[in-house]
């Protein structure tokens, strides 16, 4: 793993797949110093979440809580490429308390949520 990391050490699928690896291992410090040696962490929505993740798990605050607010108030994405960070930080806005910012948050990932409910009914046998 560390070798195909040395190769590409950008790449969402390697990075976040190898991060998933050392959460499974119980080496939480080891994924998450993987998440933020990546060049991509301010720019790429899935390893910014994977990041604050990793670092809620940790309990330490995660240093790009703010950017990813920025993107998120930019409305600049798809809510279907943003749904996950916004669930993210909806979680996190409710820990801290504020239950406004939450709901706000909450708002781009229902559409994706709600998506998800009409496919899995969709495939539900009778």
């Amino acid at each position: 793993m560390r070798t195909v990391l040395f190769l590409d050490p950008n790449n969402r699928f390697l990075v976040r797949s190898a991060a998933r690896l050392f959460l499974y291992l119980k080496d939480k410090e080891q994924a998450y110093y993987l998440l933020t040696k990546s060049n991509s962490i301010t720019k790429d929505l899935w390893l910014l979440a994977s990041e604050i993740s990793v670092a809620l798990l940790q309990n330490k605050s995660s240093r790009h809580v703010k950017r990813a607010l920025e993107i998120i108030d930019s409305k600049n994405f798809h809510y279907v490429n943003i749904s996950d960070l916004a669930n993210l930080l909806a979680i996190l806005e409710f820990i801290n308390g504020s239950n406004k910012k939450s709901k706000q948050l909450f708002q781009w990932y229902m559409p994706i949520w709600n998506w998800g409910m009409a496919f899995n009914q969709e495939l539900t046998p009778d």
